[in-house]
């Protein structure tokens, strides 16, 4: 290989995958398997198909670092979990012997380090490498990490078909970044002919997944706001409007929006005062609550909102 040249070392997965559905998960935590442990922490970490818990997923991993885990091990170096001090290089460590022994979350996430120089000195290639490694074992996060650098051309080829094909892969086996990330190539023709109904049905497949960023696409150009009714604990809205792209909230009024006696008029700065309410985090009201401060301001026709959505997209931004 000509130097400064770098090599496409992509193949498909030749183990049989593994799927990542929250029922695939539990089944197998409930048959012992302590990797799929640890996906059932990244779900808490994430808000995937339940609802974000980062208590509960540092309970599981130091729960599996006691059982002498290295992948979970590692994951409390690198968060300073319990007794653990926060160490990047002892978390690299962890991965490293992790790796040695076959574990697969070591790999990926070692990867991930050599991919960032988190603990380790920077190496796409070797990122790569580490990547294609767990990918031939039907591993979905380590398809999608090594997707992603086809995609942006990290430690190979840019090569924005590949990224497509082995996003898809992770997709089929129900990981939800690269359901997600399939939505998003559909959406603006990367790697593939662009078709905003397969975007936007893979979009609201890893939305019921609780993706904040597929969550935001919905609310920023189909002004869906359904996935926030269905799980109103699972997501920011705050974190989903900068990933939509909206500005940061406004600052807030001091009046309390939510104890408005039915009919009467909102004061001064009432519309901040909702829009805060219902970006805080909707989990934090009841559903009935949130129902009836959407009806109000529809009913208000308040600035130009005309309907139940419009009202809180407008209310929000």
């Amino acid at each position: 290989m000509r130097k400064g040249k770098k090599e496409d070392r992509s193949k498909l997965p030749t183990k049989p995958s593994l799927f990542f559905d929250i029922a695939s998960v539990v089944d197998r935590v409930g048959e012992g398997d302590q990797l799929a442990a640890l996906h059932l922490a990244t779900f808490y970490q994430h808000g995937w198909f339940t609802k974000r818990d980062e208590k509960r997923a540092a309970e599981i991993m130091v729960e599996l670092a006691s059982m002498s885990h290295l992948g979970a091990k590692g994951m409390c170096y690198l968060h300073g979990y319990d007794t653990y001090k926060k160490d990047e290089e002892e978390a690299a460590k962890c991965w490293i012997e992790g790796t040695r022994k076959g574990d697969l979350f070591s790999m990926e996430h070692l990867g991930h380090c050599y991919e960032r120089g988190i603990g380790v000195k920077k190496s796409e290639e070797t990122a790569v490498i580490l990547y294609q490694s767990a990918m031939n074992e039907g591993y979905a996060p380590a398809t999608h990490r090594l997707a992603t650098c086809f995609e942006k051309g990290v430690g190979v080829m840019k090569d924005v078909k590949r990224a497509f094909l082995l996003y898809g892969i992770a997709g089929d086996q129900i990981w939800p970044d690269s359901i997600a990330a399939v939505g998003r190539c559909l959406a603006t023709g990367l790697g593939i002919e662009m078709d905003s109904k397969r975007a936007s049905d893979h979009y609201h497949s890893a939305a019921q997944a609780g993706h904040e960023e597929a969550i935001a696409f919905l609310y920023a150009k189909e002004k869906d706001f359904k996935h926030f009714a269905l799980y109103p604990t699972r997501v920011s809205l705050a974190a989903v409007r900068e990933k939509a792209g909206f500005p940061p909230k406004a600052k807030a009024y001091k009046g309390d929006a939510a104890s408005l006696p039915p009919g009467e008029k909102p004061k001064r700065g009432m519309n901040t005062s909702i829009a805060l309410l219902i970006e805080e985090r909707l989990g934090e009201m009841s559903f009935a609550k949130w129902r009836r401060l959407v009806k109000y301001l529809s009913e208000k026709k308040m600035g130009r909102m005309r309907d139940k959505n419009e009202a809180c997209i407008v209310a929000t931004t």
